[in-house]
């Protein structure tokens, strides 16, 4: 057995998408106390690149069983959340949530659809130096992600990466010269 393939004490939620189908069905229907040997096939296409096309045996024992309960909505739901009065308030305050939230997206794709077509019908010539600083402050941001997402994270294709950090900087050039040609002025 692999060390740091074992876990002792640790809660598994069925049904919630994230185990292994094998693993998952290996577990239904049993009782606590039970000891169960789960056999799983990991496939080619695992994002840890060490279990890929390999099989493992899990033993597993059944300390305690669960079930999530969910609260009754209602007005003494919408209260404990302790901005609402009742269910109605909730639910008209999170339909203006989920549209606002909606629109936002809707917008901010526009916006990256015009400046794509900004960049591609106007090429600017763009100094390599501008586009290493932004491939290099990518890949920065990137790191950063990496640490907070753990293992598996992907970086993406060292070209690809460029490709955008071009992209990027030939938009600010553009966006720069449309502001200074308009007289257009960014205040807070």
């Amino acid at each position: 057995p692999q060390d740091d393939m074992k876990a002792e004490g640790r809660p598994v939620e069925l049904g919630g998408g994230r185990l292994l189908p094998e693993f998952e069905e290996g577990l239904l229907g049993k009782a606590i106390g039970e000891d169960i040997e789960i056999r799983v096939a990991y496939d080619d296409e695992n994002p840890n690149a060490d279990l890929r096309g390999k099989r493992a045996l899990f033993k597993v024992k059944i300390t305690d069983l669960r079930q999530k309960v969910l609260p009754e909505l209602d007005d003494e739901f919408a209260k404990d959340l302790g901005e609402y009065e009742t269910l109605a308030e909730l639910r008209d305050a999170t339909k203006a949530k989920l549209t606002e939230a909606a629109e936002n997206k809707a917008k901010s794709s526009l916006r990256e659809q015009v400046i794509e077509k900004l960049v591609e019908k106007n090429p600017v010539p763009v100094p390599p130096s501008l586009i290493e600083q932004q491939e290099q402050a990518m890949k920065r941001e990137l790191a950063f992600l990496a640490q907070i997402a753990g293992p598996g994270f992907d970086f993406g294709e060292s070209g690809e990466m460029r490709e955008r950090a071009e992209k990027k900087v030939r938009a600010a050039l553009l966006m720069g010269e449309l502001a200074r040609r308009e007289n257009l002025n960014v205040e807070p």
